[in-house]
């Protein structure tokens, strides 16, 4: 009989988590009510490009949308994990670079992949036998590649990271997590506030929300806990106004196919 009454729980446990991601709508549930400082959101406005894009890796996860025939002297990936589609398909388009791939928290790639060497460090503002502020990686290169998911670590290093230094990244794409899971270490406001370092050096020009996670909301303006976000470095186009095309694009796809992906519209994501 206890076995009985066991099986049953698990089948409604079951049942009850299956209901919930068959109604999921990040939109309209789940979502946050905090208030930030609106004049922060400066540092996130989503610029027009006439430059092509085209989503690199994965099709859903791990993949991210970047501008299109760019060049580039290097390659930099921050946060590894388990998947390297992304590294994987840049480094084969663009074969006449090296790269290095930067995790802490594992012991080398799920594969090797030619001209991209695994570093056993975290990155962040200090740079020891652990961490690095990425300087080490930059001194020899100009118009860098960068890719960065590193768990809301990227606010402690743009904390520290100097603008020459960002104006070594020709691109950047980064995802940007203001979740209230992370360190806390800093607010939402100072995170945005830290962001201005990089909308100083560079146009945002994608930007695509991470539908795994939830959402905030402020005033009815949207702020996803996790933001995959492309930068362009200022020199590579001059600033035409504002975004017009509609978030998610027809570049995007859902990082979890079993929920709805995350629509964003008005300001600071469209116009």
């Amino acid at each position: 009989m206890k076995y009985i009454i066991i099986l049953f729980i698990f089948v409604l446990i079951y049942i009850y988590y299956r209901n919930i991601s068959e109604k999921y709508n990040p939109n309209i549930s789940e979502i946050f009510e905090k208030c930030w400082d609106l004049s922060n959101l400066k540092s996130i406005v989503v610029y027009k490009t006439i430059l092509p894009k085209i989503k690199i890796g994965n099709k859903h996860d791990g993949g991210y949308v970047i501008i299109d025939n760019l060049t580039y002297d290097y390659y930099i990936s921050c946060g590894i994990e388990r998947d390297i589609s992304f590294d994987d398909h840049f480094l084969k388009k663009y074969p006449n670079i090296n790269g290095v791939g930067i995790d802490g928290s594992i012991d080398g790639f799920p594969y090797e992949l030619d001209r991209f060497k695994f570093i056993k460090k975290f990155v962040g503002s200090t740079n020891d036998n652990n961490t690095t502020n990425l300087i080490e990686y930059t001194n020899k290169y100009n118009n860098i590649f960068l890719k960065m998911d590193i768990e809301e670590w990227e606010f402690e290093w743009l904390q520290s990271v100097s603008p020459d230094i960002l104006n070594k990244f020709k691109q950047i794409t980064i995802e940007l997590h203001f979740d209230p899971l992370s360190t806390g270490k800093y607010s939402i406001d100072e995170k945005l506030i830290l962001l201005n370092k990089l909308s100083n050096t560079h146009w945002l020009v994608h930007a695509h929300p991470n539908n795994w996670a939830n959402v905030y909301v402020c005033n009815n303006i949207i702020l996803p806990h996790s933001l995959e976000v492309t930068y362009i470095r200022k020199d590579v186009q001059s600033d035409i106004g504002f975004n017009e095309e509609q978030i998610p694009s027809k570049y995007d796809n859902p990082n979890s196919t079993s929920r709805a992906d995350i629509s964003l519209s008005g300001y600071p994501y469209t116009v």
